[in-house]
């Protein structure tokens, strides 16, 4: 199911850029449509982990699959404004319901002992159908890019009637000690800190990350095609690094290799931002986005395991609207600011996010993490 939803989803995301260049949208409208899509996600976070709080996480996994393939299907039938801008809403929809109950499902299935193996073999499958999105989505945007809008359609179609097949056994259900709102003023403290760690990584990644493929297509004049076999090499990289985490995890524990893996990722973000040599920007966006995204499942994996079962949903919900919110305002900014100067400085910007994040997550989970340790 993961894999089929990763394929459709990566290879409509790989394009949906380059389908609005092809209209002829300026890069502010472009941003404009990233917002519709992050804000619509940040505004639905905190309903989302509301609702995680009171139903079973299957149902809002399943209905983030139907959200994305709506979305899907209204690229497929029409090329107009309004029909991209719902679709953007709609990506957003389930991203909100996806971040309020795919971590917590996945925890209650494997148990703290087993979840770092397991996070990272989702992101692994998950990164394996990003593979097989990207090459294929490049290749069939040399035929139209709504014939990869229709690709993106029929394996999410095929996920979504696959879940339905994959729905678990009634779980026991933890008993709430209290209320929603009663429980989240006393963990409030170390949700807010979460969300801000993950904030600061959104404001950084929405300024460059979705419109990599357009650096490289107006940087180096690349084709969808080559820009396709870029993005399958980097979830070559995301794949391994994923199998790689637990390693790490078990080596230096969550948090230190959370800061060891961002902080190295620095450097390659540098090199992207002032490279107009092909080979070394790639390689760079490669290492960069290994390294970056072989955090986000340690760290999805933390937040989980720091709070009371009930409240799950709840941190991986705070943690994806902190991000998300951030996300979108940044993809405002970066639409504009590309206009006016250039890749160069939205990138480096993201990286000193990236860098304020390292060091919040340093100074308010590391220490106690080395203490816990010892």
């Amino acid at each position: 199911m993961m894999l089929l939803s990763s394929a459709g989803g990566t290879a409509t995301h790989l394009i949906f850029n380059l389908y609005m260049r092809e209209l002829g949208w300026p890069d502010s409208a472009i941003g404009l449509a990233q917002f519709a899509s992050m804000g619509t996600g940040a505004a639905l976070t905190l309903p989302s982990a509301y609702i995680s709080f009171r139903i079973r996480p299957f149902y809002m996994v399943f209905a983030s699959l139907v959200a994305a393939g709506m979305g899907m299907f209204l690229l497929v039938i029409s090329p107009s404004p309004l029909a991209i801008f719902l679709s953007a809403g709609l990506a957003g929809v389930s991203s909100a319901l996806s971040s309020a109950s795919l971590s917590p499902f996945m925890l209650r299935l494997a148990g703290h002992g087993s979840a770092p193996f397991l996070f990272s073999a989702q992101w692994s499958i998950s990164t394996l159908g990003g593979f097989l999105g990207n090459v294929t989505g490049g290749w069939l945007a040399t035929a139209g890019h709504r014939l990869v809008f229709a690709f993106g359609l029929a394996f999410q179609a095929a996920a979504t009637l696959l879940a339905l097949f994959l729905r678990p056994a009634r779980f026991t259900e933890t008993r709430r000690e209290t209320s929603f709102l009663l429980g989240l003023s006393q963990e409030w403290r170390g949700l807010l800190r979460l969300g801000i760690t993950q904030g600061f990584i959104g404001l950084g990644a929405g300024l460059f990350v979705p419109f990599i493929n357009l650096y490289f297509r107006d940087r180096f004049g690349l084709s969808a095609g080559m820009i396709g076999i870029l993005y399958g090499v980097q979830s070559a990289f995301l794949f391994f690094s994923a199998l790689l985490a637990p390693y790490l995890v078990s080596r230096f524990g969550k948090i230190r290799t959370v800061i060891l893996t961002q902080s190295l990722s620095l450097p390659f973000n540098a090199t992207l931002a002032f490279s107009w040599n092909l080979v070394i920007s790639s390689v760079s966006f490669w290492i960069r986005a290994g390294l970056m995204n072989m955090a986000q499942p340690v760290m999805s994996n933390y937040a989980v395991e720091s709070v009371r079962p009930e409240f799950r949903g709840a941190a991986t919900a705070l943690m994806s609207l902190f991000w998300m919110g951030c996300f979108s305002l940044s993809n405002l900014a970066a639409g504009f600011l590309m206009e006016r100067w250039g890749f160069s400085p939205p990138i480096l910007l993201g990286a000193g996010f990236y860098l304020v994040s390292t060091l919040l997550i340093w100074v308010w989970f590391g220490r106690a993490s080395m203490e816990s340790q010892h």
